[in-house]
């Protein structure tokens, strides 16, 4: 747990460290050295697709359950708009994709500094649900950065991000702390 500015404190829950970790193999795999926006919000797009008890089945100190019930609410979120996560998350590896070779998996990514201001614009979202910042918190400060990558392939896919963002900030007084 990290202090906030106002010396409350704050916990990445389980789910939103799986989708930062999906993020950076995304990132690996796309030839970035660095944690972009668009591969936090790949990891969100990816973590509603997963059988994750199948894998999360190995992993310790991961309460499995409450990450499949996360992805399960934000994968209604984006049902809502009747959003295909798979071709979306396609769509954008190519949009993404550079004539880099992907990064050795022995070294760690960090965020860049944008990924790092979403954090930290997710960790504001997240004050008022005792201090547990969960996926919803950081899909709604990426929609708030108004990046032109995520909102583009938004565009594509028939979704106005103006409506998705609220229609997410709209979802995040119904996240359970927990």
């Amino acid at each position: 747990m990290r202090p906030l500015l106002d010396n409350a404190m704050v916990k990445h829950i389980d789910s939103l460290m799986v989708v930062w970790h999906i993020a950076e193999i995304e990132a690996r795999h796309l030839g970035s050295r660095q944690i972009e926006p668009s591969h936090l919000f790949l990891g969100l797009l990816k973590i509603v697709d997963l059988d994750l008890k199948k894998a999360l089945a190995k992993s310790t100190g991961i309460d499995s359950e409450a990450v499949v019930t996360e992805a399960g609410f934000l994968r209604s979120c984006f049902g809502e708009y009747d959003l295909d996560t798979t071709r979306i998350r396609r769509r954008f590896r190519r949009y993404l994709k550079k004539d880099k070779e992907p990064v050795d998996s022995s070294i760690h990514l960090r965020r860049s500094q944008k990924a790092r201001a979403a954090f930290s614009r997710a960790e504001r979202l997240a004050e008022s649900n005792d201090g547990c910042v969960h996926p919803l918190h950081l899909a709604t400060a990426l929609l708030q950065e108004q990046d032109a990558s995520i909102e583009s392939i938004l565009e594509e896919s028939g979704c106005f991000p103006t409506e998705l963002r609220r229609y997410f900030e709209a979802q995040l007084s119904k996240i359970k702390a927990p």
